[in-house]
């Protein structure tokens, strides 16, 4: 499960969580994404919370281990690190 996380708080208005695509190796990936407008990003703190019964415990990723795409509008998106063997 992938969520995300404002100022310590959980956040559920404007996530998109994507499909889960296979790898070749035999892991997946899942990418999800936070819109977020330039000011929000920078008023606040983000983080992204990744439960797998692959971890021992919750990975939590700062904002600053995200990929930042300023489009239109600005996005915060996030491609987590870790293909667990399916």
């Amino acid at each position: 499960m992938i969520f995300w996380k404002k100022d310590g708080e959980d956040v559920y208005e404007d996530v998109e969580l994507r499909e889960t695509l296979p790898n070749q190796d035999g892991s997946f990936q899942k990418r999800s994404i936070l819109k977020v407008s330039a000011e929000e990003l920078q008023k606040h703190t983000y983080t992204c919370v990744i439960e797998h019964s692959s971890l021992e415990k919750d990975l939590v990723l700062p904002d600053s281990n995200m990929f930042l795409f300023h489009p239109e509008p600005p996005l915060m998106e996030i491609l987590p690190p870790i293909t667990p063997k399916v």
